[in-house]
């Protein structure tokens, strides 16, 4: 999927790292609050289930060319709201 970019000559960096280093801090973020963890699944299965998201599959990663660039992810939850 392309990204929504006005001029089509951006070009992102390989930041598996950055994204790495958000994975570890969710995870831990999990061990503590394992209903958080719950909702999070939950939502990311029901994603996965519209086929809103999918799994990229390992050959289809060009990381040679370093045409890679993972969008970290993190939960938003507002409790204030209804919908969160």
């Amino acid at each position: 999927m392309s990204l929504p970019w006005k001029d089509d000559n951006v070009n992102l960096e390989n930041n598996i790292e950055a994204a790495r280093a958000r994975l570890a801090s969710l995870e831990r973020r999990f061990q503590h609050d394992t209903e958080l963890k719950q909702r999070y699944d939950d939502v990311l299965s029901e994603l996965e289930n519209q086929d809103i998201v999918e799994e990229v599959p390992v050959d289809e990663i060009d990381s040679d060319k370093n045409l890679v660039f993972y969008l970290p992810h993190h939960p938003v939850v507002r409790e204030s709201r209804v919908s969160t």
